[in-house]
């Protein structure tokens, strides 16, 4: 289909049991799953992008795995996917490629409080959090599939009211 609209693109044979496959692992029954490099034009240039790799013949391509849903922003791929080897199909032939890593800061939870004690030992305040990465896919994938409006706002009573011991002299 992207052919069809003028983009180029390849197919990526890997395995989603990161690890599995190395630089030295021979080819035979090593991949389980495919998904596709999009080559980029050269005047697209995107930071939040990431999942791309530089290629010595064909430039920077956009590495995407199709099949999984909406949960992971385009331009993003899930850390089963991240540092590992897949076998880049061209029309000239396959050869082994290195997924990237997106940095750590990637895949987090980041949360930030602003908390005061009373007198009495109550703990008051606010508390915000930020998923990015596998973390947020995660939270998505679990909040789109709740049947119930309830099971969409367990998260935030579970971690409501915050109880700290009392201490009494």
């Amino acid at each position: 289909m992207l052919q069809e609209i003028g983009v180029d693109s390849y197919h990526v044979v890997i395995n989603t049991e990161r690890g599995s496959v190395t630089r030295d692992t021979p080819a035979h029954n090593a991949f389980d799953h495919v998904i596709l490099a999009i080559k980029l034009p050269d005047d697209v240039s995107d930071p939040s992008r990431i999942s791309v790799i530089r290629h010595p013949k064909f430039g920077r391509i956009l590495v995407f795995d199709p099949t999984y849903d909406v949960t992971i922003p385009f331009g993003q791929i899930g850390g089963y996917l991240q540092a590992n080897y897949g076998l880049l199909v061209m029309p000239s032939g396959g050869e082994r490629v290195e997924l990237p890593q997106q940095p750590s800061g990637m895949n987090s939870i980041q949360r930030v409080g602003k908390l005061t004690l009373d007198g009495n030992g109550n703990l008051k305040g606010d508390v915000s959090e930020l998923r990015v990465g596998d973390q947020a896919s995660r939270e998505r994938r679990r909040l789109r599939f709740a049947t119930k409006s309830t099971d969409r706002v367990k998260p935030i009573e579970d971690c409501w009211p915050v109880r700290f011991p009392t201490f009494k002299s």
